[in-house]
């Protein structure tokens, strides 16, 4: 017991000693900042006046203003660079095109396109500016959330020729017909359908397109007869033959430094239409379509989406299958050609079953908008892929400049 305490009263008394040495460390700490503190207030000033220092600090200002002048010039160039990348120059390792080549092509496209959809609509014996409606509808959905960037889609002739028998017997069906078309190709979008694509044999695809390209050579022999079944003689004839003549030329024999700011087909383009008044006896659109498609203004919205409603299912049925066949053989056999044509670029192959689902929901839209319906577009896909438009916004800006000429130049 006496142990015992004697080490409780040692332990007390070092516990004790710790405490107070801890006190005192701690009182000497303050001591000394205090003195540090004291000694600043009255040196610094002197120090920071002195020549000396004052060279010092201007010198380190110096370096320090140049330092960030020269960051931000770096920063500004590289950003220049950048965006002059993004708006006027091609990747060499992807070959993807800049944003003013796929703005250019779809400007391009759009001319073409716009032309043909009116005529299409009257092949379905609608209204003509029905015809680009449906070209909005369609080719939004598949520009926005299409398998394939830089393919287009819109009204076309195929669809055209499917829904033409019903427009002449029940015209007020073909909604119906293109509702059910885009529920068809919806669920095989949803059941990957469009895989089956691939096990299509090469000569297949080779006699997709020889036969689209003597159907496009064969759609020719219709623009030289005027009214439709009479023939164009004399003046007419060889005036309509030169603009002919004239922009397979400028399409062909574009330099590729020309091309590169202007696309070849709006050149032929432009420079038909700068010559058209000059040669007399050549048809004009509007006297193959009609003055009421080129009224222009909000209102021709109301003729490109009209009013409508769902009836006749059991008639309308078999159109809507060959519909969605025939849609979705046309947009996967064009997806494929348009892969082979950018092949290598940053997008990859296209995804078939997507395509089919966006295509199905254009034309879904499309129906419940009043429309024909439509599918990928061939020949305008070509024509914007050898314009430079690779992306998504060759197609957007097409689907924009459709709208656009349609609001706002129409009178034109």
């Amino acid at each position: 017991a006496g142990l015992r305490k004697a080490c409780l009263f040692a332990s007390s008394i070092e516990q004790h000693t710790a405490s107070r040495r801890r006190r005192v460390i701690k009182m000497r700490c303050t001591l000394l900042l205090l003195a540090a503190t004291t000694s600043a207030k009255r040196l610094l000033p002197k120090a920071l006046t002195s020549p000396a220092t004052s060279k010092k600090y201007f010198r380190q200002y110096r370096k320090w203003q140049k330092r960030t002048t020269n960051r931000a010039e770096r920063l500004t160039r590289t950003s220049v660079e950048e965006l002059s990348g993004l708006l006027f120059s091609r990747d060499p390792h992807t070959d993807d095109h800049s944003l003013a080549a796929n703005v250019k092509a779809g400007l391009a496209t759009a001319v073409a396109v716009a032309l043909e959809a009116l005529q299409f609509a009257l092949i379905a014996g609608v209204h003509p500016l029905v015809g680009l409606g449906s070209t909005l509808v369609v080719g939004l959905n598949c520009a926005l959330f299409g398998g394939r960037p830089g393919m287009v889609s819109g009204a076309s002739a195929t669809c055209a020729l499917v829904v033409a028998p019903l427009g002449k017997e029940q015209p007020e069906a073909i909604p119906t017909a293109v509702v059910l078309a885009g529920l068809l190709q919806l669920a095989i979008g949803y059941l990957k359908g469009g895989r089956l694509v691939r096990m299509l044999p090469h000569p297949v695809v080779l006699g997709f397109v020889n036969g689209l390209a003597v159907k496009v050579i064969l759609a020719q022999v219709d623009h030289f007869q005027f009214p439709h079944g009479t023939w164009l003689t004399g003046s007419a004839l060889i005036n309509h033959s030169l603009l002919a003549l004239l922009s397979f030329t400028v399409i062909e024999g574009t330099p590729s430094f020309i091309a590169e700011w202007a696309p070849a087909p709006l050149l032929a383009m432009l420079a038909c239409l700068s010559l058209s008044p000059f040669m007399p006896g050549v048809p004009l659109l509007r006297d193959v379509v009609g003055e009421e498609a080129f009224t222009g203004g909000p209102g021709a919205l109301r003729y490109a989406f009209p009013s409508y409603s769902l009836t006749s299912f059991t008639t309308a049925l078999p159109y809507a299958c060959e519909l969605a066949a025939v849609g979705l053989l046309q947009s996967l056999l064009t997806l494929q050609l348009v892969d082979g044509l950018t092949r290598g670029n940053k997008y990859g192959r296209g995804r078939a079953s997507r395509e089919c689902r966006s295509l199905g929901l254009g034309n879904l839209l499309s129906g419940l908008c009043g429309g024909i319906g439509g599918c990928g577009l061939l020949g305008q896909s070509l024509v914007n892929v050898a314009c430079g438009g690779t992306g998504r916004t060759s197609a957007v800006a097409y689907v924009a400049f459709v709208l656009f000429g349609l609001v706002y130049c129409g009178s034109l």
